[in-house]
């Protein structure tokens, strides 16, 4: 799995992805987890601002995650638990908030 998603290099051969080897973690394939990686001390909105905020070549302003943060979390219909705490949200709500972190997607798409 780690080699699928270019966490790891292969010892030997190569895992090719429309004919081009996978060599490195890409935007264009995602990773589901079994178990809901939330940082339990942060609320939802700051969980999101965190993934948002360690994406390489990341240079947007606090101001700017905050409202992108916002924006995902009403596309998966979080708006009102921006505040809550992991340990607050409903298994389901947890799930939705992973969600637009770990879609594929470019920058500019709605689940990016």
């Amino acid at each position: 799995m780690k080699m699928l998603a270019g966490l790891e290099s292969a010892d030997e051969g190569a895992i090719l992805l429309e004919g081009e080897p996978i060599t490195a973690p890409s935007r264009q394939l995602g990773i589901v987890f079994q178990q809901h990686v939330l940082l339990p001390w942060m609320s939802a909105r700051q969980n999101v601002v965190f993934a948002l905020e360690t994406e390489p070549g990341s240079t947007s302003t606090k101001e700017e995650l905050r409202e992108r943060a916002d924006k995902y979390l009403d596309l998966v219909n979080l708006s009102h638990a921006a505040d809550q705490r992991p340990s607050q949200l409903s298994g389901d709500a947890a799930a939705r908030r992973n969600r637009p972190r770990l879609r594929p997607g470019a920058e500019g798409d709605a689940a990016g």
